[in-house]
């Protein structure tokens, strides 16, 4: 409507339309605040700055948040980084969408469906229920001294018979002590399986290099050697009970 139109009949009768009046409200002093980024404004003919909102990264999710009034007027203007904290969840059917999922914890969920979950650790609290479980096995050759990295594998298989009596390092990898991997009152269990034509066996087991403190074997007690003709599969749980004190606990079994 043009200004020489504009009387106070037609203002009585609401025929001033919002589009017929230019708001100059929003301006960059309304933006100033907002802490994003500014670029330039000459795709749109304007030749002046202008600003983003929204957006976000890795960590968090940036949503912009306006306040305007009832006439159409833009009072405040910012952007508000959400975490995934803030959401307090995440729904997906598969991870593969967004890539990767970083968060220290993940709380209130029944379950969570997708492709893997890659880290040094999972922490579970509470009751676990799995479906189906698959451990990863080291493959090695004849039997030989040998650094158990904990952190590779949960069980060892000497797939070829023949070699001779070995011993056995536990540790967490070249770099990690299992002493810095465990906290004190957690177990650990790991297996080692021997092809045996001759009496193959491990003749001792360490812990980062050390004697492991205590130990224990099922009966018959401490393995003597090994089992001709035969698959010997040591099972040993180590405890941690302190900064590097340990209780091994043993048993040899033979499948023929």
């Amino acid at each position: 409507m043009p200004l020489s139109r504009i009387n106070s009949k037609s203002i009585i009768d609401l025929g001033v339309a919002q589009a017929d009046i230019a708001d100059a409200s929003v301006n960059d002093a309304k933006l100033t605040t907002t802490g994003v980024s500014t670029v330039v404004g000459s795709e749109w003919g304007e030749g002046v700055d202008s600003k983003i909102f929204g957006g976000g990264s890795s960590s968090s999710i940036v949503v912009p948040v306006f306040t305007v009034t009832n006439k159409g007027r833009l009072v405040t203007s910012a952007n508000q980084s959400l975490s995934l904290t803030t959401f307090g969840g995440i729904t997906s059917t598969a991870f593969s969408t967004s890539g990767v999922l970083i968060g220290s914890s993940i709380t209130s969920n029944s379950s969570i469906s997708g492709g893997s979950i890659s880290g040094t650790s999972l922490t579970v609290t509470g009751t676990t229920k799995l479906q189906q479980a698959k451990e990863k096995v080291t493959l090695n050759g004849t039997t030989s001294a040998i650094n158990f990295d904990a952190l590779t594998s949960s069980i060892v298989y000497f797939q070829t018979a023949g070699g001779s009596n070995f011993t056995v390092n536990f540790r967490g990898d070249g770099g990690t002590s299992l002493n810095t991997l465990m906290s004190d009152g957690e177990a650990m269990t790991f297996v080692i399986l021997v092809t045996n034509t001759t009496a193959t066996y491990p003749t001792s087991f360490t812990i980062d290099g050390s004697a492991p403190g205590i130990v224990k074997w099922v009966s018959p007690g401490v393995p003597s050697g090994g089992n001709a003709n035969a698959i010997d599969a040591y099972t040993i749980t180590i405890i941690k009970r302190s900064s590097a004190s340990f209780t091994l606990l043993g048993s040899q079994t033979k499948f023929a």
